[in-house]
């Protein structure tokens, strides 16, 4: 055995700072909740399709002041076998959605979440604001930058349905 032995409740430990980061440090990307009013307004179905915890995203989304935008539409890996990259997530969301996968559109942030949602023959965006833009438009994305960016993208997108 290398070090010391890890403390029994390091879990506890760890997962109370995470959660404790959040509350005090985690906001909206700027811009997140314009694009979700505008598309609110218009009576689009949205949810979101995560890899983190339930917990955590419900957290996340209760923090951010996002939550009244998803209601109970909120996935998670926890929900299907495999996760991103698999395309499991999306078509798991896709179908409680009411939705074909091609009339469906990702909004991404990682390759892994990319690659995911291109198997599962969705359209997909890739926000590049703090990730590389080359990886996620390798993976298949249409890379933006900014959320003033995604309204056109999407608005446009719809138009073509």
């Amino acid at each position: 055995m290398i070090g010391r032995p890890v403390p029994l409740d390091w879990v506890f430990d760890w997962a109370m700072l995470t959660a404790n980061a959040f509350v005090h440090e985690l906001k909206a990307i700027p811009g997140i909740e314009a694009v979700l009013r505008h598309f609110a307004g218009q009576n689009q179905a949205m949810c979101v399709a995560s890899q983190s915890s339930p917990a955590r995203v419900a957290l996340s989304l209760r923090v951010a002041s996002l939550d009244g935008y998803f209601g109970s539409n909120v996935y998670t890996a926890s929900m299907v076998e495999y996760p991103k990259p698999a395309p499991d997530l999306f078509l798991f969301a896709a179908r409680k959605m009411g939705f074909a996968p091609e009339f469906c559109t990702v909004i991404e942030d990682s390759p892994v979440g990319v690659i995911g949602a291109r198997a599962a023959g969705m359209q997909v965006f890739g926000y590049a604001a703090d990730e590389n833009a080359n990886t996620l438009s390798e993976a298949g994305a249409t890379v933006f930058y900014s959320m003033e960016d995604l309204i056109g993208l999407l608005t446009e997108r719809l138009s073509r349905q």
